[in-house]
């Protein structure tokens, strides 16, 4: 009597081959994950640019609700 030792294999449809592209797809998957959610946590960007700290600082320069002085001070903290 003959065993064909390959029925297993042939009823989970991967043999070798089918393995190890089921490993790099599971690869592949893992780095897309590891990108997304390293980009989600990564510093928050100002979507408008008139929201910046610096702008936000030269508006009220301008509008005479802070001093020169005041200005300069909180300007050297920003950066």
């Amino acid at each position: 009597m003959m065993h064909d030792w390959n029925i297993p294999w042939r009823f989970m449809h991967f043999g070798f081959g089918g393995l190890f592209m089921w490993i790099i797809f599971i690869a592949i998957l893992a780095l897309v994950i590891y990108v997304v959610v390293r980009m989600s946590k990564s510093t928050p960007t100002f979507k408008n640019h008139e929201d910046a700290p610096l702008d936000i600082l030269k508006k009220r320069y301008a509008r005479g609700e802070i001093s020169k002085d005041d200005f300069d001070n909180m300007k050297k903290d920003l950066m």
